[in-house]
């Protein structure tokens, strides 16, 4: 039975519950617009959204009722024993092959091996599963299911054929909190960072895996690692340095690495757990040869940064005034202005100021 033999009223009804889906910004709270829809869709005692991230190897399971969430819990080693004792049959019931579709569980395995086995008397009748009808949700990285559940009475195919008519709004609503919350996680990497200067950064996960990277990070690595980014492989020298506590040290014990070369620095600091699973790691570039663009922060007018430079480098006012091609008297205005502006009292807080702002 499709769902032209369901009638217009009943498809209006459908489709004006299923609107409600697509308020969900959370898997949490799409998984209870799930089971307000399924539950007042089709005669269940209980509905379940389940999903397993297969990159990440994380699960998700909500239940439409506290109650069953206690059952599945307390039954719990029971499933899992079946689990292991034919591993096959679980691997055809959550086969990936089935995303799209709506299927009556009855339909991939025999009803009548399951009774065999002692699977219905044991698990599913105390947990209210005797007869299941799943919908399974399209994702390349994820196993996402939802099942109507509840026993006595195997589910008709105009049961079958309700929920196929659910199955777009299903998964275009599905599609629309996944990328809820993959925004909010954006954002929230970035308040993270936020809080952290400088702004260069990679996100590793624990495995020392990039999840997200910032655009000036490959230069960079290619400036002081000579190592040129291929499928998100960090230099051996930084992987080493993020190995290099004992595995009884915290993560946080890592001094931050610094690299130079001939006229620049780059100091790498890591910050274990800034988001759950998630490590971040900044870089700071800082010139070793200062510019004028370097001393901008400081608000000195052009010629007084340029003052600065070579006061910092040691220069007497005398040999400044030379450099510059500007009169002797003019270098000593500017020097007691930057003086006045930085708030120091002589050229050697001056030039300390300076080496400060080498040193990043």
């Amino acid at each position: 039975m499709s769902a032209k033999n369901l009638t217009s009223q009943e498809l209006r009804k459908l489709s004006h519950a299923a609107t409600d889906l697509y308020k969900a910004t959370t898997q949490h709270a799409f998984g209870n617009q799930v089971h307000a829809l399924i539950t007042s869709a089709c005669t269940v005692e209980h509905a379940v959204y389940g999903e397993a991230n297969l990159r990440t190897n994380s699960n998700i399971t909500l239940y439409s009722h506290p109650v069953i969430e206690r059952l599945a819990k307390k039954f719990e080693p029971t499933y899992l024993r079946y689990l292991d004792t034919y591993p096959q049959v679980w691997s055809e019931i959550l086969s990936t092959r089935h995303q799209g579709k709506v299927r009556i569980i009855t339909d991939i395995v025999s009803p009548s091996w399951i009774k065999s086995v002692g699977y219905i008397e044991e698990y599913a009748k105390p947990t209210f599963s005797e007869y299941q009808l799943a919908y399974y949700l399209k994702n390349s990285e994820r196993l996402a299911i939802i099942t109507c559940n509840r026993n006595g009475r195997a589910f008709s195919e105009k049961e079958k054929a309700v929920v196929e008519f659910l199955a777009p709004h299903l998964q275009s609503a599905y599609e629309n909190t996944l990328a809820f919350e993959a925004s909010a996680e954006r954002a929230a990497r970035a308040a993270a960072m936020q809080q952290v200067i400088p702004q260069e950064i990679i996100w590793l996960d624990d495995d020392f895996a990039v999840v997200e990277i910032s655009p000036r990070i490959p230069p960079l690595l290619k400036e002081f690692f000579d190592h040129v980014l291929r499928f998100n492989q960090l230099p051996r020298k930084l992987i080493d340095w993020l190995r290099a506590p004992k595995a009884s040290d915290p993560p946080g014990a890592l001094r931050p690495l610094v690299v130079r070369r001939a006229d620049a620095s780059l100091k790498i600091r890591v910050y274990p757990q800034r988001l759950p699973g998630l490590h971040l790691l900044t870089f700071h570039r800082q010139s070793l040869v200062l510019t004028l663009e370097d001393l901008k922060p400081l608000g000195l007018s052009r010629r007084e940064s340029e003052v600065l430079l070579w006061l910092a480098q040691g220069k007497t006012n005398a040999e400044i005034s030379r450099i510059l091609s500007i009169n002797r008297r003019t270098v000593d205005w500017h020097v007691q202005s930057i003086l006045s502006k930085l708030g120091v009292e002589n050229r050697m807080s001056a030039a300390l100021l300076v080496a400060d702002l080498l040193q990043g």
